[in-house]
């Protein structure tokens, strides 16, 4: 683990297992110390903005071990497209950006970028998403 900071902000760089693979989830789901963490994908129910997910709902994934799922179709599209993703937003914001080999954690908060623009202390992070409309 390496730790850099950026705009007085703190944080570890953690390599990252196989995304989606049990070790990659237990990362997410919990701290050294096992406190839980969250993610960017649990900040839209944390602050009570997800149509998809409450608080509780929330708060219950994460007092259970988590699961891997099977390879469901949406994400598996977007698995396969995500490069072609990254390769487009490089273009659009005129520098290179590329998948990162490792996730980020500050406090309890752990993210795992889709693309960044420099892996030691990143300046951009992109989010590469699909939509099924």
């Amino acid at each position: 683990m390496n730790t850099s900071t950026k705009n007085s902000v703190k944080y570890e760089r953690i390599a990252k297992p196989k995304h989606g693979s049990e070790d990659w989830l237990r990362l997410r789901w919990r701290d050294k110390d096992g406190r839980c963490t969250f993610g960017a994908s649990d900040a839209p129910a944390l602050m009570g903005a997800s149509p998809y997910s409450t608080r509780s709902d929330l708060f219950f994934d994460k007092s259970v071990d988590p699961t891997v799922e099977d390879d469901k179709p949406v994400f598996r599209r977007g698995n396969v497209l995500e490069p072609a993703l990254l390769e487009e937003a490089s273009h659009l914001l005129g520098i290179n950006v590329f998948t990162p080999s490792v996730m980020y954690r500050a406090g309890r908060f752990t993210i795992s970028k889709d693309g960044v623009d420099n892996e030691e202390c990143p300046t951009i992070g992109v989010e590469a998403k699909t939509t099924s409309r």
